[in-house]
C-alpha cells in the first residue's frame, strides 16, 4: 500500500507541511477513521483514552503503563484492538497491542492558549 502524505498547516505561520498520515479504522468507530501519523520507528500505536470510550473498548483490568508521548509521560492503558486501513484497491485488518492514553496529561503539559485582551480604537 502506497499513501500520499497530507498536507496540514504548521503551527505558527500561514504555511502547510506535508505529514505522513493515514486514516485508521478502530474496532466499534468503523464510521469515523482515526487520521494517524505514521512513525517508522514505533513499536506501539497510541490512542487518546476517549477513544476507547467512544469505541465501546472495556479497560477495567487493562495492563497499565506510564509511557512517553510527544515528551509528556501519561498514564495508558492497553487493549488487544482490530485496526484497519485500505485504499482504493487494498485493505488490510489485524488486531494490535493498542495503548489508551490519559488525555488529561496532555491538558496540563499544554494548557489552551489564552484570547488575547483586544484593545478598542476610537
Amino acid at each position: 500500500m502506497r499513501f500520499n502524505f497530507r498536507e496540514l498547516p504548521e503551527t505558527g505561520t500561514t504555511g502547510a507541511r506535508a505529514w505522513p498520515i493515514v486514516d485508521v479504522g478502530v474496532e466499534g468507530l468503523d464510521i469515523a477513521p482515526q487520521a494517524c501519523l505514521l512513525d517508522s520507528g514505533a513499536t506501539t500505536v497510541r490512542f487518546g483514552a476517549y477513544l476507547a470510550d467512544l469505541c465501546g473498548i472495556d479497560l477495567s483490568g487493562a495492563p497499565e503503563a506510564r509511557l512517553a508521548v510527544g515528551g509528556v509521560i501519561v498514564n495508558a492503558l492497553m487493549a488487544k484492538v482490530h485496526l484497519l486501513v485500505k485504499d482504493d484497491s487494498t485493505e488490510y485488518a489485524w488486531t494490535a497491542p493498542v495503548w489508551f492514553c490519559d488525555r488529561e496529561a496532555f491538558r496540563r503539559a499544554a494548557p489552551a492558549p489564552q484570547p488575547k485582551a483586544r484593545i478598542a480604537q476610537v
